[in-house]
C-alpha cells in the first residue's frame, strides 16, 4: 500500500495537537486504503464477469457459424439436386 502524503495545515495541527493531527492523517490513510481495496475488488469482479460473458459470446458465435455452414451446405445440396 502506498501511503498518501497529507499536508496538515498549521491551524489544524494547533487545534488537534500533534497526536490528534497524526491520528487524523492515520484515519485518512486508512480510508484511502479501504477505498482502493474496494475499487480493486470491484475491478476484479468486473473483469471476471467480462471474461465469462465474452466466453458465452464466443460460444454463441461458434454455434451460429456452424449453423450458417450447415445452412449453406443444405442450400448447395438442394441446388445441386435441382440442377440435375
Amino acid at each position: 500500500m502506498g501511503v498518501g502524503i497529507v499536508l496538515m495545515p498549521q491551524v489544524l495541527r494547533e487545534k488537534l495537537g500533534d497526536d490528534g493531527a497524526e491520528a487524523l492523517v492515520g484515519i485518512l490513510n486508512k480510508a484511502e486504503y479501504v477505498q482502493k481495496s474496494d475499487l480493486d475488488d470491484l475491478a476484479n469482479k468486473i473483469e471476471k464477469r467480462v471474461i465469462e460473458e465474452s466466453s458465452k459470446i464466443r460460444s454463441f458465435v461458434i454455434a451460429v457459424n456452424g449453423a450458417a455452414i450447415g445452412l449453406v451446405t443444405l442450400v448447395v445440396t438442394i441446388l445441386q439436386v435441382w440442377a440435375r
